[in-house]
């Protein structure tokens, strides 16, 4: 399994195309092939992953109930590209936090409500589920559309990339 070190900035041309960073394509073991898989994830930024190691993610994904309605949710948002906001303090969040997300202690969310974008899904979690319910409530007064609560950070540490 490969797994990519660094962040690039490409542009996208009018057929919605881009090359692959030559800093990835260093990466690549050789054989890799050509063949990779795009997501908006969880960051607000594209994460490319090989195919293999996008498999490794879905058999994850895979394994979860379905028929419980917040998995359901999770793969939704998981495969649209939902920003996760760790609501938690700075000291708590450099304890462990899930990579990509952002950190935007409860205190300080309102007047960092503008790094978020309004139409786009949130999840906010902290450490128990208190601090991110009242994040969300928040959220949805400021005219955010899709927040969910999930609740514990480390509830969605089995799906960090």
């Amino acid at each position: 399994m490969t797994n990519f070190l660094g962040e690039y900035e490409v542009a996208i041309d009018a057929k919605g195309r881009f090359l692959l960073p030559s800093g990835f394509r260093k990466q690549l073991a050789e054989g890799m092939g050509e063949k990779f898989v795009i997501n908006r994830g969880f960051e607000n930024c594209l994460s490319i992953y090989t195919v293999d190691t996008w498999k490794a993610i879905s058999e994850k994904i895979n394994r979860l109930n379905d028929f419980k309605p917040n998995v359901r949710e999770f793969k939704r948002l998981f495969l649209n590209g939902a920003t996760i906001v760790d609501v938690r303090t700075s000291s708590e969040y450099a304890g462990g936090h899930i990579k990509g997300s952002l950190n935007i202690p409860l205190a300080a969310l309102s007047s960092q409500m503008a790094k978020l974008k309004k139409d786009k899904p949130v999840i906010t979690c902290c450490a128990s589920g208190m601090r991110s319910a009242s994040a969300r409530s928040a959220l949805l007064a400021n005219g955010f559309k899709e927040v969910y609560n999930a609740g514990s950070w480390y509830s969605l540490k089995k799906f960090e990339k």
